[in-house]
């Protein structure tokens, strides 16, 4: 409905203007997806290891150890069990949505990613954060652009807005 709606909207603007708006509705998307994914890593890792932090060694030592098992069998389970195409860093894999998939990501993968990077880096796993974020921003960014009509195939240049803002979010740049 919400799609039909949009779609017969965007088709009667000009091409430009409809490209301008589409591109700017992606990037937001797709940034705002990646600001989420950053604040939820923060949050999480505030709310277990600063607050171990606070108590004594032994409290700190089994605290920091508890979170980092316990995410990290969640996150396996996920991967295992929900969308074991989530697994790795997510440029790879973004970098073959695009090329392979024609930018099509399936949203499933996308919140797979999106919820596994938030319990493992939120849970004290050494990864980084820019290879979720870029996937994340692809995969919202792909995924809103079959709001616009865009089919499974067309969507390279919105894999790409969203690559791109997900990139400007992890490095908090404008």
């Amino acid at each position: 409905m919400i799609r039909l709606r949009l779609t017969e909207t965007l088709l009667r603007l000009p091409e430009n203007a409809r490209s301008l708006i589409q591109t700017a509705v992606l990037g937001v998307a797709a940034g705002l997806s990646a600001v989420a994914f950053l604040f939820l890593t923060n949050l999480m890792f505030s709310r277990t290891f600063l607050k171990f932090a606070g108590g004594s060694r032994p409290t700190f030592a089994v605290g920091s150890f508890v979170v980092i098992m316990g995410a990290s069998i969640v996150v396996s389970a996920l991967l295992h069990f929900v969308a074991p195409e989530a697994a790795g860093s997510g440029v790879p894999q973004a970098k073959t949505a695009y090329w392979k998939e024609m930018g099509h990501m399936s949203p499933r993968t996308t919140l797979t990613k999106f919820v596994t990077g938030v319990l493992s880096i939120g849970g004290g796993n050494s990864l980084g954060r820019e290879g979720p974020s870029i996937y994340v921003g692809s995969g919202v960014a792909s995924n809103a652009a079959g709001l616009f009509g865009l089919g499974r195939r067309e969507r390279r240049s919105a894999s790409v807005v969203g690559a791109a803002a997900g990139l400007a979010a992890a490095f908090n740049t404008p």
